[in-house]
């Protein structure tokens, strides 16, 4: 491809999305500029470095340590599920990134109220292995024979309620499921385990809702970053494949001493080598206009001409920005950029906050400590009375060390809904760290590093997701601008959502296949491949 046939391309946003969008359009052979107004590159602003002193990293354009040399804790917390993020996953291999497997263990905690958590609280625990392993019992199960028969029959209750939703996730996966909420299915399905026949009644339907209420709800809302509210009105089709492409996989991070950081800096690398100029960090966008066949950026005091625009912001961000697009378009583009628009009006977020720490007052009993805690907090007397409002918009932060060594955090009341989960890190050379996500009391203690943020919820329908990849109608000419965006992805808004957008714009924009990266490399193994295999991918999906 010649220099006069390269396509000149901005990428706005350096998340993840904006990051592998850019990388994949300069692998093909296009002229990418990387524009973000914030000073760091995206994927790594909110990260917490801990040597040589609790600050967060430094940005890319200096020079990095050697690996290992100022250990970093990933905020919010980058863990991934084999089977759920393969397109992550072969990024991740192509980029020679070594992942580490862990079968991550879970603890499951009521909050109390006005005290710490103790041996009473913890209800379940959790051992890892994707629910393929047998569950320990927690600490009050020891307190007395009947204790323990309670507990034996509870981890009954669970390990067949769990067969009984693998049964249904597969259902789902295959398009056997109707289109419902969590909660409906959930009704639905308790219903029906209660009286399996006219006159038959069992308590199992009773059992199922108590597994879906105290084991599958709170995972999901620190999965997905959702109130339990959220959860429930949530797509079961949505939840239910997170679970099946889950089964028999490992959970898995960057391992040698490797963290986001490395991963930024290996994917804005190839934009870097075009020229100094072509990452520009600490930019901000006043608007983009169409003159003369081309799409023109305005930043500050200087200006880029190109052919094309992605723009990999939060949604709020993208509408702003194309608003200032629209009207100089011609009227094919701007009746598609119109229904981007419209669509990215639909994708809402909610606030959370991370905080980095050393205060074990969030833990359970050290008995029953596991890699991540997760507590639930009050549920409200009526569903959705407490759940914070929903936010069209984003405002995140960067994450900032706090002002004195003993700070107190901000948190969300625990009627808000949201499950406080506190993961357990330990980066090497440098004493463990806990990293707590939408906290449900204040955190005292040393706290390294607080990040308050948004995180987008699941689309309520496959419409809105079309919306932000609209088509171009016969004789409208080529498309000008692209939404790329976790959010912009079928299923749960997360890591797998960023990659699969990225890939679908690039594809979508060159108009063939992206070849630089193996894809297949993360499908896992044979077997994997034929459990997660169906006959027609999500709308929007691979």
């Amino acid at each position: 491809m010649t220099t006069r046939q390269r396509p000149r391309v901005a990428v706005v946003g350096s998340g993840l999305a904006g990051l592998t969008t850019a990388y994949l359009l300069t692998r093909e052979g296009a002229d990418v500029w990387l524009i973000d107004k914030a000073p760091r590159l995206g994927f790594h602003a909110w990260s917490v470095e801990l040597e040589p002193a609790n600050a967060l990293a430094l940005d890319l354009a200096e020079k990095r340590p050697a690996a290992g040399d100022t250990p970093a804790v990933d905020v919010p917390m980058r863990s991934f599920q084999g089977g759920y993020y393969p397109l992550l996953i072969a990024l991740y291999r192509h980029l020679g990134l070594p992942l580490s497997p862990a079968a991550f263990t879970f603890s499951f905690a009521s909050l109390p109220t006005g005290r710490p958590l103790d041996e009473n609280d913890t209800y379940f625990i959790h051992s890892g292995a994707s629910g393929v392993s047998l569950p320990s019992l927690p600490t009050q199960a020891w307190r007395s024979p009947g204790a323990f028969a309670r507990a034996v029959l509870a981890l009954l209750g669970v390990g067949l309620c769990y067969i009984v939703l693998l049964v249904i996730a597969f259902a789902s996966w295959h398009g056997l499921v109707s289109a419902v909420t969590f909660g409906q299915l959930v009704d639905a399905v308790a219903a029906r385990l209660e009286r399996p026949l006219p006159l038959v009644r069992t308590p199992l339907g009773r059992v199922f809702k108590s597994f879906a209420a105290d084991i599958v709800l709170p995972l999901f809302s620190a999965v997905g970053t959702m109130t339990a509210d959220d959860v429930w009105s949530t797509r079961a089709d949505v939840l239910l494949d997170y679970i099946h492409a889950g089964v028999g996989t490992s959970h898995y991070s960057i391992g040698g001493a490797m963290s986001a950081r490395d991963v930024a800096r290996l994917l804005a690398e190839p934009v870097r080598a075009q020229g100094a100029d072509h990452v520009r960090l600490g930019t901000g966008i006043d608007g983009i206009t169409y003159a003369d066949d081309g799409l023109t950026l305005s930043l500050g005091d200087d200006e880029i001409t190109v052919d094309r625009v992605v723009v990999a912001t939060q949604a709020s961000a993208a509408r702003a920005l194309l608003a200032t697009l629209e009207p100089s378009l011609p009227k094919p583009e701007a009746r598609r950029v119109a229904r981007m628009r419209s669509a990215l009006a639909d994708v809402h977020y909610r606030d959370t906050i991370v905080v980095t720490h050393r205060d074990r007052a969030v833990l359970p009993i050290p008995e029953d400590v596991r890699d991540i805690n997760l507590v639930q907090p009050a549920t409200p007397d009526v569903p959705g009375d407490a759940t914070p409002e929903l936010a069209s918009g984003a405002s995140s932060a960067p994450s900032s060390p706090c002002p004195t060594p003993r700070g107190i955090t901000p948190f969300f009341a625990p009627e808000q809904g949201y499950t406080m989960a506190t993961h357990l890190v330990a980066p090497p050379g440098v004493e463990p760290v806990l990293q707590t996500t939408n906290p449900a009391v204040p955190i005292g203690g040393e706290l390294l590093g607080v990040a308050r943020l948004e995180r987008a919820l699941p689309l309520a329908d496959d419409d809105t997701l079309n919306g932000l990849h609209p088509r171009r109608g016969p004789g409208e000419g080529r498309a000008r601008v692209f939404l790329a965006g976790s959010y912009a992805y079928p299923g749960i808004p997360l890591l797998e959502g960023c990659v699969g957008s990225a890939r679908r714009v690039v594809e979508d924009m060159l108009g063939r296949e992206v070849r630089c990266i193996d894809w297949d490399a993360g499908r896992g193994s044979f077997a994997g491949r034929a459990w997660r295999w169906r006959r027609s991918p999500r709308a929007g999906g691979y």
